[in-house]
């Protein structure tokens, strides 16, 4: 950015006291403090130009504030005076505001933009005044729409003398540097052409040479007479241009360059050698390009064994030509190829092993047939086991190859076994019996008697009943293995042993005697099946009669072998009394009269096992009167055998009569509060045989009693100490319902299509009884209400039932704006001098209720957009009418080369002061087509002071408007030659203007 003279100004119009203002300053400089601009001085006709800041000036907290975080554009509403012209830059110009903007004190300063101010100085000398108007546009706190304004003066001297004064003009003289006029240079090797100039009026400098030719026979390749031209304009009046040229000639005399060739080896196929293919890569000639090799003998060429050279030759169009060489070298690289026979195994035919013979051969692709040496030799004697014969073979070329098989030789005759034959043994026990024999031996016909019998079975173990086979193995020291069995039979020939009870006697059941079980007193054991079942006669569990009765058992094992039989005597005898019936005690008979009560009771008869029924006689009989207190009665029986049984029960008489109670009627009564009701009562009671006895209640008449029923208890006593109890209820009702209180009506914002969830507290209800009752609410708490008026019925019953209820209204809207997605500065080339169409994806929207929403852009994609930065505001509209927008920026920028020798690099910098300097570039890429652009060179002084402001420059050339590059079609540059005659020694910035806001400076030194 420029830096510009001190100077401020403030808004001319009143501002009030409290208030945010817009304010410019001229200087260029932070902070900004309100001034002016001086333009300085400008020659007549010619242009200047210079920035100044603008700043938004915190004055208040209240009325005309900018909101805090917004965006406030600052634009040119206004310019004042002959041949001004003010922009923003860059355009559109856009303050964001602090967050903390709102507690910021008075005159605390925003951050800057900047407006560049241009004069177009008339031809009329003098002191030049003007003016620019600039707003700042944005939004108050409030969301109104806030605009500031200030007004900058503009002043400059138009001059027309001392450097500004006319002079008289020569033509410049041109010198041409680099090639020599008539010289022949080889191709690649020709001098670069510079063209310099000196003229009175605009100094010195260079200019651009004009290249023409080759011109001959092969000028499409870059050969023959070229001619260079060079011309310069000075910007005089009138304006006078010089010229100058020279010719040359470019030749080519330098052979093609042949890359290094190396050399190849390959291995021989068979005696002659092998067919050869090898690479030969093209050679380079400056002026040809690739020349390709021609080489003997060619690639594919049959190479005998050894060492051949091949000789490689290229030649170029002009008749120059090199050669080189390489060795293909065809060696013998493959070994014998080795035969033997499979694997082979031997049986033994001695102690010593076995003798083998065999047959291997070998062949080379070179030598052909081989004699291959084998280790052990065929014929020899291989021991037991595995021997591996390795043949090898060499050929001529030292090659070696080696192959190899096994020779097994091996013991495959089994051993002989020997082993007993057995007689059968008789069992000892459920697991059979001990068997022992004599030891099995084994003999081998190689190892003779051998030590080792394995059997899976020893003598001494313990063989089961039946058959069972031994087997038995040897292996000898070859690991044949020989196998024999034999059978060891055991066998079970011995009966049972019975045991039976000593004789006994059984009490009788019945009349026919009784049922006798003897099952765990009769057993049989075998030695082998243990314990066995036994048959006995009579059977046990049978009837026996009464008297004595033999028994005899008998028993059998699993094999069939019997037992002698065992016999004892069973007896049947009765010496049972017969059995009483449950006598069971008579209780509270209640007393008749003073002499107590008639008791009529009733007993079973007795029970005897062998005589059925037998009479009960009981004293004092049934039908008798009985005293109050306990009498105990007496009972007895006697069967047919003498056998006598008795028992007794007791009869207990008693008066247990109570009085009576009278009725008692007790209304049903209101509760009138939390504790219930007072209830008014009376209660008498009666009494047969003694006067009204004293009744006693558990409450009183006029108690307070609870919500509900409640039991009052009531006793009377006679003077026999009889006591009668009465109870009755008094019951307090409650049919009062409780007091619900509504809720506030009550408007939410919706979070989703579906509407809003809310969340409350559901009102008190109040009951006269209950006091705090809890109320529900339908829609609930924490439920979704849908978009519109909803109306919400809140309830509340009291533990009596009694319900009440209370409405309100809640009302869901939308009046949240949709939510536009992500967006992102957009920067493109120019593709003409206006501009560029701009394509660019639109963002995307979504809104709470409606979902998707469509994003709308004040600036259409595919549109065309001018130089510069433009301010894309993209806008979404819900369905309820909330609105949202987002803004980015597309900034189409001229691609360029940069600018070109000389001002290239940062070390040539330097000039003398008075000599003209070229300055030029070229579009690049999408902008590369533009030939009318307007671009425009300005130069202003660093460092000394007083320092220069920005300035039009001033060009040495008629093809020049003004200070606007002009454009070389046969180069395709933009040229513009700068005239350092009016300037003096010192630093100055060039800036070049392509008119799309970008800054493009160079720093040059004149001497």
């Amino acid at each position: 950015m420029a830096v510009m003279a001190a100077a401020a100004i403030v808004a001319t119009s009143s501002l009030p006291a409290a208030a945010d203002n817009l304010v410019a300053d001229g200087d260029n400089l932070t902070p900004v403090t309100s001034s002016a601009l001086s333009l300085g001085t400008v020659c007549v006709g010619k242009a200047i130009s210079k920035s100044a800041l603008l700043a938004i000036s915190r004055n208040g907290k209240e009325n005309n504030a900018f909101n805090a975080g917004s965006d406030v554009t600052v634009s040119v509403t206004a310019v004042s005076g002959a041949g001004l012209a003010a922009v923003m830059d860059p355009a559109p110009a856009t303050i964001t505001l602090p967050a903390s903007w709102a507690d910021a004190g008075n005159n605390v300063m925003s951050s800057t933009v900047s407006s560049r101010v241009t004069l177009q100085a008339g031809n009329i000398a003098g002191t030049y005044p003007g003016s620019v108007t600039y707003s700042a546009s944005g939004t108050e706190a409030t969301g109104d729409a806030l605009t500031r304004t200030v007004t900058m003066p503009v002043t400059a001297t138009i001059s027309n003398t001392g450097s500004c004064a006319p002079t008289t003009n020569t033509a410049p003289r041109i010198s041409i540097s680099g090639p020599e006029n008539g010289k022949t240079y080889e191709f690649g090797a020709t001098p670069t052409a510079t063209c310099s100039w000196t003229d009175d009026h605009d100094g010195s400098g260079t200019a651009v040479p004009v290249v023409a030719g080759p011109i001959g026979p092969r000028a499409t390749a870059g050969l023959g007479e070229v001619t260079v031209t060079c011309s310069q304009t000075d910007s005089g009046s009138p304006p006078l241009t010089g010229t100058g040229s020279l010719t040359y000639t470019v030749v080519d005399t330098t052979a093609p360059s042949i890359p290094p060739l190396g050399d190849v080896t390959a291995a021989a196929v068979d005696a002659d050698g092998a067919a050869v293919s090898y690479d030969s890569p093209a050679a380079t000639d400056t002026v040809d390009g690739a020349v390709p090799l021609q080489c003997v003998p060619t690639s594919g060429s049959r190479f005998p064994l050894g060492s051949t050279p091949v000789t490689c030759t290229a030649t170029d169009q002009e008749g120059n030509a090199d050669s080189a060489t390489f060795a293909v070298t065809v060696t013998d690289q493959d070994a014998p190829v080795v035969t033997v026979p499979d694997s082979m195994t031997l049986d033994a035919t001695s102690p010593s092993g076995a003798v083998a013979t065999f047959t291997a051969t070998a062949e080379d692709n070179v030598d052909g047939v081989v004699e291959p040496v084998c280790t052990p030799a065929s014929g020899s004697t291989f021991a037991f086991g595995s021997t591996i014969v390795t043949c090898d073979a060499k050929d001529a070329a030292g090659n070696t190859a080696s192959s190899a098989f096994s020779v097994t030789v091996q013991d495959v005759t089994d051993p002989v076994l020997t082993v007993p034959s057995l007689q059968p043994v008789e069992a000892t026990g459920p697991d059979g019996a001990t068997v022992t024999w004599d030891a099995v031996t084994a003999k081998d016909d190689v190892d003779g008697q051998l030590q080792t019998v394995d059997c899976d079975a020893q003598p001494g173990d313990v063989f089961e009943l039946g058959d069972t086979t031994v087997t038995c193995t040897a292996e000898d020291s070859n690991g044949n293995t020989g196998r024999a069995a034999f059978v060891v039979t055991v066998r079970d020939t011995t009966g049972p042993g019975i045991t039976v009870p000593k004789d006994f006697d059984v009490e009788a059941t019945s009349s026919a005697g009784a049922l006798v079980d003897f099952t765990d007193k009769v057993s049989a054991s075998d030695l082998v099946d243990g314990s066995v079942e036994v048959e006995c006669t009579p059977a046990s569990g049978e009837p026996f009669g009464f008297g004595p009765t033999l028994v005899t058992c008998t028993s059998e094992d699993s094999r069939g072998n019997t037992a002698e039989p065992a016999s004892f005597t069973v007896t049947v005898v009765d010496t049972t009394p017969p059995a009483l019936p449950s006598l069971t005690d008579v209780e509270g008979v209640e007393a008749t009269g003073p002499d107590g009560a008639i008791v009529n009771y009733t007993v079973d008869a007795a029970n005897d096992i062998v005589d059925g029924d037998v009479p009960l006689d009981c004293t004092p009989t049934s039908g008798s009167t009985f005293a109050l207190g306990l009498t105990t009665v007496s009972c007895s029986a006697t069967d047919k055998a003498g056998n006598f049984g008795q028992g007794s029960f007791a009869v207990k008489v008693v008066d247990t009569t109570a009085p009576v109670i009278g009725d008692v009627n007790v209304p049903t009564a209101e509760a009138t509060g939390p504790r219930g009701a007072q209830v008014q009562f009376t209660v008498t009671a009666t009494d047969l045989v003694d006067r009204a006895p004293s009744v006693e209640c558990d409450a009183q008449s006029g108690d307070w009693f609870p919500l509900g029923p409640t039991t009052v208890h009531c006793t009377a006593t006679d003077a026999s100490g009889n006591r009668a109890s009465a109870g009755f209820i008094v019951n307090v009702a409650d049919t009062t319902a409780p007091v619900v209180e509504s809720l506030t009506n009550l408007t939410i914002e919706a979070t989703s299509a579906e509407g809003a969830v809310y969340d409350y507290q559901p009102p008190t209800a109040f009951d006269t009884v209950d006091g705090v009752v809890e109320a529900t609410c339908l829609p609930a708490s924490g439920s979704t209400f849908p978009l519109g008026t909803t109306t919400v019925t809140c309830s509340a019953e009291d533990h009596s039932g009694n319900r009440s209820s209370s409405e309100s209204l809640v009302t869901v809207k939308d009046t949240t704006a949709p939510a536009i997605g992500a967006v992102s500065d957009i920067t493109v080339p120019a593709t003409s001098s206006s501009g560029a169409m701009v394509t660019y994806t639109a963002p995307t929207a979504t809104d709470l209720v409606d979902g998707v929403v469509q994003v709308t852009c004040d600036h259409k994609s595919g549109a065309f957009f001018d130089l510069g930065t433009t301010t894309v505001t993209c806008t979404a509209t819900d369905a309820a009418g909330n609105e949202a927008s987002k803004k980015f920026t597309v900034t189409v920028e001229v691609s360029w080369s940069g600018l070109l020798p000389p001002l290239d690099k940062a070390s040539a910098r330097t000039f003398k002061q008075g000599s003209t300097i070229p300055v030029k570039f070229a579009l690049t890429g999408a902008s590369e087509g533009i030939t009318a652009l307007d671009a425009r060179l300005y130069v202003r002084r660093l460092g000394a002071q007083p320092s220069m402001d920005e300035a039009v420059a001033t060009s040495t050339s008629r093809a020049t408007s003004g200070n606007l590059f002009r454009f070389g079609a046969s180069d395709k540059q933009y040229i513009f030659n700068l005239a350092t005659k009016g300037l003096d020694v010192g630093t100055y910035e060039l800036r070049v203007d392509l008119g799309d806001d970008v800054s493009r400076t160079v720093t040059i030194t004149l001497r």
